[in-house]
C-alpha cells in the first residue's frame, strides 16, 4: 500500500478509532477480543489500524439497534 492507495486513507489508528466511537482503548480492546467490533488491521506488531467505514458502519448498526451508542460505564455524574 503505498501513499497514492485510496484504501490508506480509509485506516485509522486506535487512538482515533476510540475517539471516533467515544470509548477508551481498553474498552475498544475487549470490544474486539469478545469479537463485538470490526476486526483490526495489524500492519506490524505494534501497527493496528480500523477501517473507518467499517467502523461508521458499526456506530450506525449500534445506534439503530440500542437507540444509542455502547460507551464505557465510567463514573456517574452526582445529580
Amino acid at each position: 500500500m503505498t501513499n497514492n492507495d485510496p484504501r490508506a486513507s480509509r485506516l485509522i489508528n486506535s487512538e482515533a478509532t476510540a475517539c471516533l466511537v467515544g470509548i477508551a482503548l481498553n474498552t475498544l480492546a475487549a470490544l474486539v477480543r469478545e469479537g463485538d467490533f470490526p476486526a483490526p488491521i495489524r500492519l506490524g506488531p505494534r501497527a493496528t489500524f480500523y477501517d473507518r467505514d467499517a467502523v461508521r458502519a458499526w456506530l450506525d448498526y449500534q445506534r439503530d439497534a440500542r437507540g444509542t451508542v455502547r460507551r464505557s460505564p465510567g463514573r456517574r455524574s452526582a445529580a
